[in-house]
């Protein structure tokens, strides 16, 4: 008998999971199982910043970009970690370039410019590379707009149950935090856990058992779609 398909979790705020889920679908086919379970929900915050109608923005997230559209002058320039930040701050009305794909690339591809003007970082509460001091480091003045958070939200019940169950998951990781609420949500799965990474770091901070793990060649969903081709092609799962 052929082995049942794994089905896909997907633990990111709903927006994001649905996007991934629609380009999943697009390559593995419209009947692949899919269970959505958002683990965080994204709350904006409004910051009180100076005038900054000369600065340079930066944006290392589709979060950050919607948290602050609407609130500075169209036409401004704005450096993006990838196509997707770069796609939604061109819809928000700056004039975007785009970056390698990870906010310590995006970093030194500032830096080779030169010195740009003030710098203004829109980002989230967590993160997880310190960019601004990466920039001043490089003489490059920088101001922090802390302009979203990420909410804890609990896992749905078909979430639980597909956790809870003899079968196996392809679990998608896209950051460490990321790795650590999910541990937190379903601290001992039943279920086989195939575990694909952004990132080599974010696999090393998964925190729980995994019967196999991927590594995303890119730090994009292109690269954690490449590693689930991976995990799926297995025929060993559990």
């Amino acid at each position: 008998m052929p082995t049942a398909r794994p089905t896909l979790l997907l633990t990111r705020p709903a927006p994001q999971s649905a996007r991934f889920a629609e380009e999943f679908r697009a390559q593995f086919g419209a009947d692949w199982p899919v269970v959505i379970s958002p683990l965080t929900a994204i709350r904006h915050l409004a910051p009180q910043l100076p005038d900054m109608s000369d600065a340079t923005f930066v944006f290392t997230s589709v979060n950050a970009v919607e948290a602050v559209e609407g609130r500075f002058p169209k036409g401004a320039m704005a450096w993006c970690v990838g196509e997707k930040t770069a796609a939604a701050a061109r819809h928000a009305g700056f004039e975007a370039r785009t970056g390698p794909g990870s906010a310590r690339d995006l970093a030194s591809m500032i830096q080779e410019t030169g010195r740009p003007g003030q710098v203004v970082y829109c980002r989230g509460r967590d993160i997880a590379f310190d960019l601004k001091n990466s920039l001043e480091s490089a003489g490059i003045e920088t101001v922090e707009a802390v302009v979203y958070e990420q909410v804890a939200v609990p896992p749905e019940p078909a979430a639980r149950l597909l956790m809870a169950g003899p079968g196996t998951v392809l679990l998608p990781v896209f950051s460490a935090k990321g790795a650590e609420r999910i541990a937190d949500a379903f601290p001992r799965p039943v279920a086989g856990i195939f575990l694909a990474a952004i990132s080599a770091a974010v696999a090393r901070a998964w925190p729980g058992v995994a019967n196999a793990t991927a590594v995303a060649a890119t730090p994009d969903a292109a690269g954690v779609l490449a590693a689930i081709r991976t995990l799926a092609a297995r025929q060993d799962a559990p």
